[in-house]
């Protein structure tokens, strides 16, 4: 019998815009719930999650968030579920990222974040107290492309310190690259591979227009199977293991 969730009025500050009750593919390894965080400062035009970019406000009282007594109430539930993907949005922008995290281990579940790696003071603190099992980053362009892509002004000794933890941590880790045709050419891809060089796993993610945020990308097909394999075997020397998905 896994311990009792939180109980209501005992939120972590933590605002979830909802939660997918099991995944198969978004913890390697694992069958798990994701949970979605709501807000992310970046507005990058290829993101299928486009609506978790807007912060709540904290003003109105729809910004109450009960989404997570809901979603420890089906995990003290749920006989499946491994593990717990947070997701967003961008987690570590959430105060209450931490507790949510305690929250899920003390229910006997894994851990997994996602995040953009733009702050990698939370994400050091986290790996320090051992509350992450495992964690994706998104690498989403070169150093000299990064705000261009996201279309923000970017920290990128913030990006480089996470990627610099996440390679050091002894915590399973992937790196994450869309690959959105016109905004990253091959040789960009060469770049990223040299930026997170000693990887243990980079995975290529296929772009899918239909899911853009920005009309513009929608106009846009994906890179066909063969050139995407073809990028895929250019990138190998960088992580020792390189994956399409």
């Amino acid at each position: 019998m896994r311990a009792a969730p939180l109980r209501e009025g005992q939120d972590p500050a933590i605002h979830l815009a909802g939660f997918t009750p099991l995944s198969l593919s978004d913890f390697p390894g694992k069958l798990a719930a994701v949970a979605f965080t709501q807000g992310c400062p970046w507005r990058c035009g290829f993101c299928h999650n486009a609506p978790l970019m807007a912060f709540p406000d904290q003003r109105s009282p729809n910004a109450q968030n009960t989404v997570f007594t809901e979603l420890m109430a089906y995990l003290h539930e749920a006989r499946l579920v491994e593990g717990v993907v947070v997701s967003g949005g961008e987690p570590t922008w959430q105060p209450g990222l931490e507790r949510l995290l305690r929250a899920i281990r003390g229910l006997g579940l894994a851990t997994k974040l996602d995040t953009n790696g733009m702050r990698p003071n939370v994400l050091g603190d986290l790996l320090r107290k051992g509350l992450l099992d495992y964690v994706a980053m998104d690498v989403k362009a070169p150093p000299e492309k990064y705000a261009q892509v996201v279309r923000r002004p970017v920290d990128l000794e913030a990006l480089k310190a996470s990627v610099a933890l996440l390679k050091g941590s002894g915590v399973r880790a992937e790196f994450r690259t869309t690959l959105v045709p016109g905004l990253l050419e091959e040789d960009d891809l060469v770049a990223i591979g040299q930026w997170v060089n000693g990887a243990e796993r980079w995975a290529l993610q296929t772009f899918e227009p239909k899911h853009a945020n920005a009309k513009a990308l929608r106009k846009r097909g994906a890179w066909d199977e063969d050139t995407t394999r073809r990028l895929a075997e250019r990138c190998r020397s960088y992580a020792k293991e390189v994956i399409v998905r």
